[in-house]
């Protein structure tokens, strides 16, 4: 049984907010609160002219300048979007209707997503290298059994080859075309 601690709230305070956060390369998730419900605000301000506006989100590409915009569901405080990898985006959330500006009540921040592919770039610094060995017993321990082509050897090769740091660039190639076509990868019945 939960108890309530003395003068500690169990909700939040309303507060208007806006977050972006990217969920992978091509994913993006949007959420967002008001303090107070903005359409009450919309029926005072502009009584029934306001009734034809409803609440849209859209989501902002600053690198292609493209904009997309979606009718917000009722009730609704989040929304996942497609996105592009290496992009950088924003979403803001406000009231739309066709043939009418857009009108902004909350933005969020800006997020980038991040590249489809794993990096060409490297540490070499000393704490960060790993042996051969390790680095094939890391990618079998993370369901890595087998690069997906033939040429490209096994992990298990790697392994026993030798103790010396690999070339991390090849073994990234490696593990990430074993990821992406799923080699090695365990199915589970849901």
């Amino acid at each position: 049984m939960a108890r309530q601690l003395e003068g500690l709230s169990h909700q939040p305070p309303a507060r208007d907010e806006a977050r972006l956060l990217p969920q992978s390369p091509r994913v993006l998730f949007f959420f967002w609160s008001f303090a107070r419900d903005p359409r009450e605000t919309l029926r005072r301000a502009l009584g029934a002219a306001g009734g034809r506006l409803q609440l849209a989100v859209r989501l902002v590409d600053l690198a292609g300048d493209e904009v997309v915009t979606y009718a917000a569901a009722p009730g609704g405080q989040s929304i996942w979007f497609e996105a592009r990898p290496a992009h950088a985006y924003r979403a803001e959330v406000g009231f739309f209707a066709e043939g009418a500006p857009f009108v902004r009540l909350l933005s969020s921040n800006v997020v980038r997503t991040a590249p489809d592919s794993p990096s060409q770039v490297s540490d070499e610094e000393p704490g960060f290298r790993t042996t051969a060995r390790d680095f094939a017993q890391m990618l079998a321990a993370s369901g890595f059994a087998e690069p997906a082509s033939e040429s490209a050897g096994s992990t298990a090769e790697l392994a026993a080859a030798d103790d010396s740091p690999p070339n991390s660039s090849t073994l990234a190639r490696r593990s990430h075309s074993s990821f992406t076509l799923g080699a090695g990868s365990r199915r589970e019945n849901l």
